[in-house]
């Protein structure tokens, strides 16, 4: 859509009628990237010079993608071993285990150096630092009423 809202584009419609499509993500070179809820699942990229939609390499079975101002990319993967986070790295091709999930809705810091996300049931919003794998608690959120579809 332009910035006035004149001009705006359909770039991909769910092929299921009980299918979403989720989380989409802004990356540095203007593509999107957004993953369907429904079967198949995986990760999504529109190519705005093409206008056309392509499976991401590698992304089959990921989905709700986060984007970071550097181009990495966070994912979530489910499989036998639950909710799992896998990161790829600007400018390569290859996705990374992080591990179990460690926790809801997560999003970038500005600086690209961690994911912070909702921790249920511990009421925190934690840190995880990606150099370092450590987990730095943020807040204490069992005293505020959030909004979280959880």
């Amino acid at each position: 859509m332009t910035a006035d809202g004149s001009k705006n584009d359909l770039i991909a419609r769910p092929s299921v009628s009980a299918g979403a499509l989720w989380d989409p993500c802004w990356l540095p070179d203007d593509s999107i990237l957004f993953s369907h809820q429904a079967a198949p699942s995986g990760l999504l990229r529109f190519d705005p010079l093409t206008h056309r939609v392509e499976p991401v390499p590698g992304a089959a079975r990921l989905q709700y993608p986060k984007c970071s101002l550097q181009g990495d990319v966070l994912a979530t993967s489910n499989d036998e071993q639950g909710a799992r986070w896998k990161l790829r790295r600007s400018g390569t091709a290859e996705w990374r285990d992080l591990g179990p999930s460690q926790g809801a809705y997560p999003s970038w810091t500005r600086d690209g150096r961690s994911v912070c996300s909702l921790s249920q049931p511990s009421h925190r919003i934690d840190c995880l630092r990606l150099d370092t794998g450590r987990v730095d608690p943020i807040t204490d959120t069992s005293t505020v009423q959030l909004a979280v579809w959880v």
